[in-house]
């Protein structure tokens, strides 16, 4: 199994580090959140203009589920404030149920803010939607029997009320998206849970970003914060507590990957991206906190940048809900498995060479 980066990956990388690092330093974080819309416009309209709108629903080979799963990961590490991840899990939602020349692909394309409101509990009950007041259009899935039906939804005609978070995300409350609006399409209950999976994978890819900071963050404060006249990464406790953090990243960034490569080659992702999602949830946790205690008093003010990653790994994990729900999922799509005569999940053959 070959897991390296391609050529142009690793271009996509570089170009997503170059750009982030010019425009979105972890100094602007503060002032982007308290922008009236909670994330810097400009910053949008060149996320466009790179392509990154165009990520995970076209079927050129260059532009998969593991390509926008890159850039997620990336603006995770720069810890932007943005709503690219959720607006590019809603053209997914969007190809899925409207083919790929869904005209609502396009104003996606084009830098629209579009978001998915999950309605498939009950239209009347309120719904938490991460960036629904900077949205133009609300891509609603209903329950219809045993389908899932997607609209598109004015979102001007829906009330949308702010909710107080305590990470970087912009959250509302959202109620009357129902069934009204343009019908997108219509998704038997497989195609919904795979689209669920595919959900669940870029935000775990969010948070194994704003680990993998919180790890860089802590090794360099470890290389030149000193104690009794040298480095606290010179002690052999503070070596094993990164070795751990690395340990719980690379762990994380194993299932996220294959998730994502499952996804965009078409084998199903169910049970992978549970396992990635409990993986982020728990691994993300863990590494903030240990990068907290490891950078000592300085990691707990604000005017530190560490706090930030922190608050997102945290409030990430809790939008995945509670871990015994994602076990309790996983064991069922397990136990699925087994009563249709397919145990032990079947691995797919990975390209040899990735180049």
């Amino acid at each position: 199994m070959d897991t390296r980066l391609s050529e142009i990956q690793q271009e996509l990388v570089a170009a997503a580090n170059a750009a982030l690092e010019k425009h979105a330093d972890i100094d602007t974080i503060d002032a982007t959140v308290a922008l009236s819309g909670g994330y810097d416009v400009r910053l949008y309209a060149l996320f466009v203009e790179l392509g990154w709108t165009f990520l995970g629903f076209e079927t050129d080979e260059e532009s998969t589920l593991v390509e926008l799963g890159l850039v997620v990961e990336r603006l995770g590490y720069f810890g932007v404030p943005t709503p690219l991840r959720a607006v590019m899990s809603s053209a997914n939602l969007v190809a899925r149920a409207g083919g790929a020349e869904a005209a609502l692909l396009e104003q996606i394309s084009e830098g629209a803010i579009v978001v998915v409101v999950d309605a498939t509990r009950g239209v009347d009950r309120p719904r938490l939607v991460e960036w629904a007041s900077a949205a133009s259009v609300l891509v609603v899935a209903t329950q219809d029997g045993d389908e899932v039906v997607v609209r598109a939804v004015d979102a001007a005609s829906v009330r949308i009320d702010p909710v107080p978070v305590f990470d970087a995300e912009r959250t509302d409350e959202v109620l009357g998206a129902g069934a009204d609006g343009e019908e997108i399409g219509r998704l038997t209950q497989a195609d919904w849970q795979e689209w669920r999976a595919v959900d669940r994978l870029l935000r775990a890819a969010d948070i194994l970003g704003a680990a993998r900071r919180s790890l860089d963050l802590t090794v360099q404060n470890a290389k030149t914060r000193n104690q009794f006249g040298r480095p606290i990464g010179a002690f052999q406790a503070v070596q094993h507590r990164a070795a751990d953090m690395r340990l719980d990243i690379e762990a994380t960034s194993l299932l996220v990957w294959s998730g994502l490569w499952r996804a965009a080659h078409g084998h199903d992702t169910i049970r992978t991206s549970l396992m990635a999602a409990w993986q982020a949830s728990e691994a993300g946790e863990r590494v903030s906190k240990d990068a907290v205690q490891l950078h000592g008093g300085v990691g707990f003010i604000k005017e530190y940048p560490l706090h930030h990653f922190y608050r997102r790994t945290k409030a990430q994990r809790l939008r995945f809900g509670a871990s015994r729900d994602l076990l309790r999922e996983l064991g069922s799509a397990v136990l699925t498995a087994a009563r249709e005569g397919d145990f032990r999940e079947r691995f797919v053959d990975w390209p040899e060479s990735s180049e």
